[in-house]
């Protein structure tokens, strides 16, 4: 991750006992200077209670290929005209 342009990260959190959440705290730790999306998709409805500052997106599985690609698109497009 240091050395590519990473425009986004797609990840379930709950797989592995949960320690998803624990890799989302940690690339913005180890990255704090850059603006890195991560979408979480989960099976777990809990769009209320991740940790809002570090998630840009939480989507509640089922999702469909399509919507998780428009999404991720549209999220990498935002941060693109950021720069």
């Amino acid at each position: 991750m240091a050395t590519h342009d990473i425009r986004a990260v797609v990840i379930e959190p709950e797989i592995n006992a949960r320690k998803g959440w624990d890799l989302i705290h940690s690339i913005h730790t180890a990255f704090p200077g850059r603006f890195i999306p991560i979408i979480v998709c989960s099976t777990r409805d809990g769009s209320n209670t991740y940790p809002v500052m570090e998630v840009t997106k939480y989507l509640t599985k089922p999702v469909l290929p399509k919507t998780l690609r428009e999404k991720t698109l549209e999220i990498i497009q935002e941060k693109e005209s950021l720069r």
